[in-house]
């Protein structure tokens, strides 16, 4: 394998990600990825046959890092609630950690620029989180609702107060807790 082909490869992604999370979609043409990336234009269509292959290669590569954080809960000596509060918590300060990729997400997670294998193929990064849900269900740890809603609102709080916090709030650890706390009591018998 060329290491030099995949360094390219890899700064054009980067690249783009910065781009999208500063200017927008409409706001990052091709030919700014190009110039930003110190590539010729040539160089991205080698690698990507689209603007939209490099966002939905992004995608999967930023969901594949949410599997990670997930994938560290495996251990089943761990309560529901402390892999719940250490879900949230990981999730929080990655996104704090990673602003780019938070706006990121933000702009691209609904956006039908993904496509339907891409969104398909970016869910079974997360089935150790239904898995944990529905067990929590079935034991009677969680109240019981849809897994995707259920999933969607946690995650939504945890965006909330990235945004928060990025924004300019002084998160403290004590607001951090209390936020988690909220969010269990929310799903919690």
């Amino acid at each position: 394998m060329n290491i030099r082909l995949v360094t390219k490869k890899d700064k054009i992604l980067k690249v783009t990600l910065e781009l999208i999370a500063k200017n927008g979609l409409n706001g990052s043409p091709m030919s700014l990825i190009a110039k930003e990336a110190d590539v010729a234009t040539g160089t991205i269509y080698h690698h990507f046959k689209s603007k939209s292959e490099i966002i939905n290669a992004i995608y999967l590569n930023k969901k594949n890092d949410f599997k990670r954080i997930l994938d560290h809960y495996d251990d089943n000596c761990l309560t529901a609630e402390e892999k719940f509060i250490g879900i949230w918590s990981d999730f929080y300060h990655y996104f704090v950690d990673n602003p780019l990729i938070f706006v990121f997400t933000q702009q691209i997670s609904f956006s039908p620029i993904i496509t339907e294998q891409v969104k398909a193929e970016g869910e079974t990064y997360y089935q150790s989180i239904f898995m944990f849900f529905e067990k929590g269900i079935k034991n009677n740890i969680f109240v019981e609702m849809d897994l995707a809603v259920m999933t969607q609102l946690i995650f939504g709080n945890i965006m909330s107060l990235v945004e928060l916090k990025l924004g300019g709030l002084e998160v403290s650890n004590n607001k951090l807790k209390e936020a988690i706390s909220y969010s269990w009591r929310a799903v919690k018998k």
